[in-house]
């Protein structure tokens, strides 16, 4: 069993490239089972049922992409132009409240010269850092594009889970598969719940955010509101990748607006960890925080920005298999009996 599950992740770990719409597929058809099962309990056939979703799916999905593409396209634009002088304006501020703060301190001028090469660095660290934000979100975005095999993969995923899940099953021994089926049905649990969860939170955090910078007439609002429900996806880290480059656009217009901007994403991230995530998703996915940590910047190694976003679900699936690897070597087999419906471990 060990040497298994060794050589799955072997395999996985070198056909990384190539899992990406597979992973969408994957994502795609947790979202979409429960308006299948629904269009079902209406006697509507399955094939015709996963059709009409699509339809749905792809109207909104339309829509969004009609409304919001544009926009980000062009606000994307101003910024790669503006950067330069923005940075440039933001190491002037940082220079002139330092001096002011540093002026009355002995050894002022020694004092001084070395925050202004701090600020300097700081300043070239934040342009690359910028840039290299950019990058990943265009990245990301030509690379949504580019999976157009994922709906495909999904309409399968959707139409045969059952039989997938069967198929699974009876690659083992009869003794195996009702610790099998209960280990799928714990599987498609954690990962399921935290999935269509997420989407919820992530899609507040950003309409939440979005509204409160046009309200403060913070520039590129649109833009950052859309990266901050994306990015909120990613644990701990989201929120600072997100929030700085608004704290900094904020900062431009004077240090009360960056301020304002700051107490706008600690209140979205209070009501998000406060409120939403225990009645949504749950209070954890049984993680640890190092572990979360730990799978966020592996995943990031590993598959970049999609890496990152599917980090935590991943990792919860790794804990539920390890868990039943660990009950399958120290266990005693199963009674003769126990049963487990292909229902139960399809996509829920």
């Amino acid at each position: 069993m060990t040497a298994a599950a060794g050589g799955a992740v072997l395999f996985f770990y070198s056909t990384r490239q190539v899992l990406a719409p597979f992973l969408l597929a994957a994502v795609i058809a947790y979202l979409l089972t429960p308006l299948v099962r629904l269009f079902e309990r209406r006697e509507i056939p399955r094939p015709i049922a996963i059709l009409l979703v699509y339809i749905i799916f792809g109207i909104v999905v339309g829509i969004f992409l009609y409304l919001v593409i544009p926009a980000l396209i062009s606000e994307l634009q101003a910024i790669l132009f503006i950067l330069p002088e923005t940075a440039a304006a933001v190491e002037d501020f940082i220079n002139k409240w330092l001096g002011r703060l540093l002026i009355h301190l002995p050894g002022n001028a020694f004092l001084q010269d070395l925050a202004a090469d701090a600020v300097r660095r700081g300043s070239s660290l934040l342009q690359e850092a910028a840039l290299r934000t950019l990058n990943a979100m265009l990245s990301f975005f030509s690379r949504a594009f580019s999976l157009f095999l994922a709906p495909f993969l999904a309409y399968y995923m959707l139409r045969d889970r059952e039989h997938l899940a069967e198929a699974l099953v009876n690659l083992l021994p009869v003794r195996k598969r009702p610790s099998f089926h209960r280990f799928l049905a714990d599987l498609n649990k954690a990962v399921s719940r935290f999935l269509r969860g997420q989407v919820i939170v992530s899609a507040f955090v950003g309409v939440f955010i979005t509204i409160g910078l046009v309200i403060l007439r913070v520039d590129y609002a649109f833009l950052i509101g859309v990266f901050a429900g994306v990015t909120d996806v990613i644990p701990y880290f989201g929120p600072i990748i997100s929030g700085v480059p608004a704290v900094l656009l904020g900062l431009l217009k004077g240090p009360v607006k960056a301020l304002w901007v700051l107490l706008l994403f600690l209140l979205a991230h209070q009501l998000e960890g406060a409120l939403l995530q225990p009645r949504i998703i749950g209070s954890n996915v049984g993680l640890h925080p190092l572990t979360v940590v730990f799978a966020v910047l592996a995943g990031g190694r590993l598959m970049g920005v999609w890496g990152m976003l599917l980090a935590v679900p991943a990792a919860a699936a790794l804990k539920v298999t390890g868990n039943y690897i660990m009950d399958s070597l120290t266990a005693a087999a199963p009674e003769e009996g126990e049963t487990g419906t292909a229902d139960e471990i399809s996509l829920r």
